[in-house]
C-alpha cells in the first residue's frame, strides 16, 4: 500500500485519521506518519488498514502470507473479515 493511496482511500471514505486509527487500533498521529511515510505500519496494522480501506493486500504481504508453515494467522485474517484465500491456500 503506497501511502498516497492510503490517504486517498481514507478521504474517499470520510474517515479522519482519528477514526482510521481506531478502527486498527493505532492513534491518529501514526496514521498520519504512515501517509507521509515517516513511519511503516507493522503487518497486522498493514493488513487491517487494507481491510478498512478496501484496498488490495501488497505483494510483500501477499508473499509473506504464501510462505505461512501453517493456517494461524492466515485463519485469524479471514476471522477478522480479510478475504486472503485469494492469496493463499487455506486448508
Amino acid at each position: 500500500m503506497n501511502r498516497k493511496e492510503m490517504r486517498e482511500a481514507r478521504k474517499l471514505k470520510k474517515l479522519s485519521a482519528e477514526k482510521l486509527g481506531a478502527l486498527v487500533g493505532v492513534s491518529g498521529r501514526a496514521i498520519l506518519l504512515y501517509e507521509t511515510g515517516e513511519r511503516s505500519p507493522k503487518l497486522d496494522i498493514e493488513i487491517e488498514i487494507c481491510r478498512v480501506l478496501d484496498l488490495p493486500l501488497p505483494d510483500e504481504i501477499k508473499y509473506i502470507l504464501s510462505k505461512l508453515p501453517d493456517n494461524i494467522l492466515a485463519e485469524e485474517l479471514c476471522n477478522r473479515g480479510y478475504k486472503i484465500r485469494k492469496y493463499m491456500t487455506i486448508n
